[in-house]
């Protein structure tokens, strides 16, 4: 349904100057909006019946035809809008006549990206800002309506990701996923109705992946490595081993460990992620690896692994931000290169310290929902993914069944 649109001044609202201002007014289900057209007029030139300027008034001629050509060309876009919605509500009707920036895409993509960064999420900005890029690429600009995508676009955007850019199933989720959020964010400010979603029929595939994770012996295959001591990758061995025996922090968590974060066995930050307070007591093997680098440090305070400079500390979010990346890619090196060094052939990164506890924790009877807690994810969902492909209950009741077929 489209809403009415019309004429209307405000009586009640003079100016000093004895005028009123042009609204125009959307009606729907009773309910109207306003947006003013910024024409004024004398207060007793309008003709409150007929909705238009009297012709006593001398510039009647060129309000009336100015104001009647702005009401063809909003009926024309409300009629176009229609075909593809079937209702718009009468704010929507207003924000679709006035409010062309609101109902640009990349509009709603930027503001949703700012708010990122004033929260100090510089790295989950930067993941974003690449997808929406990417689409933008595709679409050869900026200057595409919320209303201009839909489902057709959308299945031939999968195809382009994956036979020209060759991203994987998970990779091209993610970006859907993400341009999906921006049609979700315009239905809940009333930018556009729930029936222009284009991603109300769309399936987007996912697959299950399993990532790495290292297992007891090959834990004990890096530990048994022999580094010269204060060597880089002495210290990048200690740090992955330090981030499984203490809980399976996240990378740029352990980079920003500093001096003051520890007391005693206890270590207290905050999750840069989640922002959220985090206190655990080290086991003793893990802080005795903390300990020597904390020994290392003359200064009251200071980063007690050493991979960002003292320099970074209290600076932007951004150049933090570039500083952790700088040093988690150097980080993965090490892992790498100490990977080969101890016999594993799997592909080893900062993370695999994370998914190893986790894993390793599940398998020894440790609550899901304990480590969720450990480890502070926000969902015990997202503990579970990592833990169910390596449940070995199913291995121990098929072992512990046939001892007792065989029991005699």
């Amino acid at each position: 349904m489209i809403p009415t649109i019309s004429l209307f001044a405000f009586k009640n609202r003079v100016n000093r100057k004895g005028e009123v201002i042009i609204y125009i007014r959307f009606t729907n289900n009773r309910k109207s909006s306003y947006k003013s057209t910024n024409v004024a007029v004398p207060y007793n030139m309008w003709d409150s019946k007929k909705l238009k300027v009297k012709s006593t008034y001398k510039h009647s001629n060129s309000v009336n035809m100015l104001m009647e050509r702005k009401l063809s060309e909003i009926r024309e876009e409300l009629i176009q809008a229609a075909l593809k919605t079937k209702h718009i509500t009468g704010v929507q009707a207003r924000n679709l006549a006035f409010g062309k920036k609101n109902l640009s895409f990349f509009h709603i993509v930027d503001d949703y990206l700012e708010n990122f960064l004033k929260d100090d999420r510089v790295g989950t900005h930067d993941k974003l800002k690449s997808i929406y890029q990417k689409f933008e690429e595709y679409l050869g600009g900026r200057g595409i309506s919320l209303y201009d995508i839909d489902e057709k676009l959308l299945v031939d955007y999968q195809h382009y990701l994956k036979n020209e850019k060759n991203n994987k199933v998970n990779t091209i989720h993610t970006n859907l996923k993400s341009i999906k959020r921006i049609f979700a964010i315009a239905i809940e400010k009333d930018i556009i109705p729930s029936n222009v979603d284009p991603f109300k029929n769309l399936k987007i595939k996912q697959e299950k992946s399993i990532r790495d994770f290292l297992s007891k012996k090959e834990i004990g295959n890096i530990a048994a490595l022999k580094f010269d001591k204060g060597s880089k990758l002495d210290l990048y061995r200690d740090m992955f081993l330090w981030t499984i025996y203490c809980g399976g922090l996240r990378v740029s968590d352990v980079i920003q460990i500093r001096k003051s974060n520890i007391d005693g066995y206890f270590l207290n930050i905050v999750i840069q992620k989640t922002k959220t307070p985090h206190r655990i007591q080290m086991p003793a093997h893990g802080f005795q690896i903390i300990k020597g680098y904390l020994d290392k440090l003359k200064e009251a305070d200071g980063y007690v692994f050493g991979l960002l400079s003292e320099s970074t500390y209290k600076s932007s979010a951004l150049v933090l931000d570039q500083e952790i990346s700088r040093a988690t890619a150097r980080y993965n090196n090490g892992l790498k290169e100490i990977a080969k060094k101890a016999g594993i052939c799997k592909v080893i990164g900062s993370h695999q310290a994370r998914i190893s506890f986790i894993t390793l924790a599940a398998q020894n009877g440790i609550p899901l929902t304990t480590i969720q807690g450990i480890v502070k994810h926000t969902k015990v969902e997202m503990t579970a993914h990592y833990a169910k492909f390596t449940d070995n209950q199913g291995d121990m009741a098929l072992v512990d069944l046939e001892r007792k077929i065989l029991e005699k």
